[in-house]
Parts: structure tokens; C-alpha cells; sequence
């Protein structure tokens, strides 16, 4: 009786060793399906982290090629101090590629000077940049024209056409603000006209702002309108400020408010006595100061002529 019942417990016993022998048995199988798809997915995963890495690879490349071309359509500095032997551009880009840049040109009998601040930054300003770029150069250097109403107008022309090439019922309402001036030699005369652009002109210590028009160039749905010369007769010392909305839309300051425009204009006018190189240190120090800790807002562009 007693080696019945001990046959009967081993009986038992060797069941449950071979219920938990198969149980091993399966979690074995599930823990090597487990590591082998592990696997499979850090495989997958280093893959896909090499891809990723040579697609950035080419993305910062390209940029960075990008951004050489556009800074290749950039006067040089030394070109724009043959122009202007008195002057500073003080030029800051949010991205690498900007929507802002200026444009300096010389003929026997003019000086021009064009600051642009096209829709958007990083690349679809720079492409606009090119396109814009382009235009001046027709119209200007081939054209021969350099009344800045005329340019602006013809500018906006051939900016809008290019913009609304497609006969699809999309409204681009992509454009640029534009401020266009010319130095006559002979008559030591200044003409601005802006394209929701404006300006400042320092005589005598004193200074006063020339407002463009309301509306931007190539716009679809308001067109420039109501651009007008402004003539302005220079003194000795005289000096012409040109400037992107980047500068006066910056926030920063204790109280994190924007620069604005008036700030601006009154630190211009403060500094108005220094050399205007010493004049555009100062004011790189003060915009520094302003944003300190902040996210730079937009392209920054500030240029500033002496006669």
C-alpha cells in the first residue's frame, strides 16, 4: 500500500517536472523569438539611422552650398566701399539662407542702393532673394533705369508674373519689401521710394524718417500702389539709413517688448557723431544687449550711408 501511494506521488511529480520542462521549453522559444526580432529591429534601426544620418549629410550640405551661392550675389565689402568709402552694412540672418539682403550698384552719373526684405527666411526668402536679385540687375545694370519709382513699379511687374505663372486659382502672397535709393553725383540729390519700406536721414545732428508706402512688391492681392519719389537734399555729413523690419520686431529688454522702430531711430540719432564705423559697433552692441537670451526673431539688415 505505502509503495502504491509513493509510485502514485513520483507519478505525479514526474508530470508536473515535464508540465514545467515544456513551460521552459516555451518561454525559451518566446525569449529567442524575442531576441531575434530585437535584433531585427536594432538592424532596422541602425539602417535607419544611417540613412537619416547621410540624408542630413546632404540636406547640411546642400545648404551649406546654398548659402555660398547666396552670399556670392552679395556685394563685396570692398565694392561697396569704392561706392560708398563711408558706409556700413550691418547684416544678420536668422538661418544660414536669408530673406533679407542689399544690392549696391555704380554708374558715371548714379549710386544705387537697394535693401530687400523678402517673405519668409532660410530658403523660400532665399529663393525670392535670387529671383529679386535677377530683376535689379535687368532693370538697372541692362536697363539702364535707376529712378526708384520706376524701378520699384517695373521690380513689382516682373516679380508678380513670376509669381503667378500657373493659371491654378493659388494666391501667392509672396513678395518683398523694398526700399530703393539714388545718389545723383552731379546734384548731390538723394531719391528714396519704399515699398513698405522705410528710412531714416541724419543733417545737422537732427533726424528725420522717410515712410515708404503700405504695400510690398509682388503681392497678389493689394499690387505696390502709391509708390512716390521723395527727394531729399544732402548736406555735408549727411547720412542715409536703410533698414529690414528684422532690427525693429526683435524682442528683448527686461521687459521682452519689441525694439521698435522709434528706439531705433533715437539711438541712430544719438550716434549720429561718431565715425560710422565706430556708429555701426554701437549699434551691433546695443541690438546684442537688447535680444540678449532671445530667440532672434527675423533677418536682420541695417545699412548705412555717408555723403
Amino acid at each position: 500500500m505505502v509503495r502504491l501511494v509513493m509510485e502514485e506521488k513520483i507519478e505525479k511529480l514526474k508530470k508536473k517536472i515535464v508540465y514545467f520542462q515544456e513551460m521552459l521549453e516555451s518561454k525559451q522559444s518566446m525569449l529567442e523569438m524575442t531576441i531575434s526580432y530585437m535584433e531585427d529591429l536594432q538592424t532596422d534601426l541602425e539602417i535607419s539611422s544611417e540613412k537619416l544620418r547621410v540624408s542630413n549629410k546632404k540636406l547640411k550640405d546642400g545648404n551649406n552650398y546654398a548659402e555660398r551661392l547666396q552670399r556670392a550675389l552679395l556685394p563685396a565689402d570692398t565694392k561697396i566701399s569704392s561706392i560708398f568709402p563711408n558706409s556700413f552694412v550691418l547684416f544678420r540672418p536668422k538661418f544660414p539662407l536669408s530673406g533679407d539682403f542689399y544690392w549696391f550698384y555704380e554708374t558715371e552719373e548714379k549710386k544705387c542702393v537697394a535693401v530687400i526684405d523678402c517673405t519668409g527666411h532660410g530658403v523660400p526668402g532665399a529663393m525670392l532673394t535670387v529671383m529679386i536679385d535677377s530683376a535689379l540687375n535687368q532693370l538697372v545694370k541692362t536697363a539702364g533705369i535707376t529712378d526708384p519709382k520706376t524701378v520699384l513699379t517695373l521690380l513689382d511687374q516682373v516679380i508678380h508674373e513670376q509669381l503667378h505663372k500657373s493659371d491654378t486659382k493659388i494666391v501667392v502672397r509672396d513678395g518683398a519689401d523694398a526700399g530703393f535709393l539714388e545718389f545723383d553725383k552731379q546734384s548731390k540729390t538723394l531719391v528714396f521710394c519704399g515699398a513698405h519700406s522705410d528710412a531714416f536721414f541724419v543733417k545737422n545732428q537732427t533726424i528725420e524718417f522717410i515712410k515708404g508706402s503700405r504695400y510690398s512688391i509682388g503681392e497678389a492681392s493689394k499690387r505696390v500702389g502709391n509708390l512716390q519719389n521723395q527727394i531729399i537734399e544732402i548736406h555735408e555729413k549727411s547720412r542715409f539709413f536703410m533698414y529690414t523690419d528684422g532690427i525693429v520686431d526683435q524682442f528683448g529688454g527686461e521687459e521682452n517688448k519689441k525694439f521698435g522702430r522709434k528706439r531705433l531711430q533715437k539711438y541712430v540719432e544719438e550716434t549720429s557723431l561718431l565715425n560710422i564705423r565706430e556708429q555701426r559697433g554701437k549699434l551691433a552692441d546695443y541690438i546684442n544687449t537688447w535680444k540678449e537670451g532671445k530667440t532672434q526673431t527675423d533677418d536682420m539688415l541695417l545699412a548705412g550711408i555717408e555723403f
